[in-house]
């Protein structure tokens, strides 16, 4: 809403009332740690019924103190029923642009997030829900136009969150139908958590039939756990992206080729026990246990992939229809999402064999979209 040249103030209302249903139940058998001849049934059951009213309630004026000067200001009201929260969240963003081209921006704020209905990990014996994540963010750009249709942007963010949600993963890295009954199911129990990282970009568009962008980002991303910081699973200290793509004049295709550099993900070493259970002139048998080692304590090798995709586009009186066939990971490179560890017996002799789990392969795609 425009209130006078200088002012525009935004403001919305969010009302929502939400309700789920959990009916779980699962049975797991498993070796009994102490005598390796006993086994046991571990149950897990939820049946819950949970509902809650949701209210969101923001303003926002935007004022331009200057010409090349411009803040926004703003506040937000969320309030869930189901746990009795409230809570109040002020904003602020300034954009100045001291001459054509050349704009730096600042944000600051503090965001809360209340745990979604549809969240609760049933399936791991959790049936109540957790208090809400409360963060605060930084951010600092600055964005610069250059000759032959060229844009540069660097951005610096940090992002601290306090009452951070305990979270269940698979440390093992392996990709299971039913993750809640491996062996290598964990519990995180974070209190709190830290992103930050600056990012460049140099690109191109809009300047002619061929667009492309590059950039590199150096992040970090870490969880507090047991008073310990503790890199995260997917976190990715180094990362270069590319992208290119070319069109006709017609512009009735399109082809675009993305390729993407990171450094390792951390990875949870697995942990053998091995007990002899017998040891005889004729005989000999032992008994292997897999633990979870220091949680992400180990670093994968890098990964790399390149994609690459083909759009035929067709102008119709009822629409535009897009065709397109894609490959994923073109060139098929191996990238590690995870180690394994196994016991081989060979004779009276026992070997440990490292191996390591593999993302998707080269996988070819297609599909078609209509819009109308």
């Amino acid at each position: 809403m425009d209130v006078n040249r200088t002012l525009l103030l935004k403001w919305g209302v969010d009302v929502k009332h939400e309700r789920a249903t959990y009916d779980y139940f699962g049975a797991v058998r498993r070796n009994d740690p102490v005598g390796a001849s006993r086994t046991f049934v571990d149950t897990t059951r939820a049946d819950i019924d949970p509902r809650t009213d949701r209210l969101g309630l923001y303003v926002a004026p935007r004022v331009q103190l200057h010409r090349t000067l411009t803040a926004e200001t703003g506040v937000r009201l969320d309030r869930s029923s189901m746990l009795g929260e409230s809570m109040v969240d002020p904003r602020l963003n300034v954009t100045w642009s001291p001459r054509t081209g050349t704009t730096l921006r600042g944000a600051w704020g503090r965001y809360s997030q209340t745990q979604p209905l549809f969240s609760l990990q049933a399936s791991d014996g959790v049936d109540r829900f957790q208090p809400a994540e409360h963060a605060e963010q930084r951010v600092l750009g600055l964005e610069q136009q250059l000759p032959r249709g060229l844009a540069a942007r660097i951005e610096a963010y940090d992002r601290l969150t306090r009452d951070a949600r305990a979270a269940f993963l698979n440390a093992g890295g392996d990709i299971l139908l039913f993750p809640e009954i491996s062996w290598d199911r964990v519990r995180i129990d974070r209190t709190a958590a830290r992103d930050r990282g600056i990012e460049l970009q140099l690109s191109r568009a809009s300047a002619g039939r061929a667009d492309w962008s590059l950039s590199y980002a150096l992040a970090s991303s870490k969880d507090v756990v047991g008073g310990q910081t503790i890199p995260r699973a997917l976190e990715e200290r180094h990362a270069l992206h590319a992208d290119w793509s070319f069109r006709p004049t017609s512009n009735t295709w399109r082809l675009s080729v993305g390729g993407i550099w990171h450094s390792g993900w951390p990875y949870t070493p697995t942990m053998l026990k091995v007990d002899t259970l017998e040891n005889t002139e004729t005989r000999f048998r032992v008994q292997e246990t897999r633990l979870v080692g220091a949680l992400n304590s180990g670093r994968l090798p890098s990964y790399r992939r390149i994609d690459a995709r083909w759009t035929r586009y067709f102008d119709t009186r009822r629409g535009r229809v897009s065709v397109f066939g894609e490959v994923y990971n073109l060139f098929d490179n191996s990238n590690a999402r995870g180690m394994w560890k196994e016991l081989q017996v060979q004779g009276r002799g026992v070997l440990v064999r490292t191996e390591q789990l593999t993302a998707w392969p080269r996988l070819p795609l297609a599909g078609l979209t209509w819009e109308f």
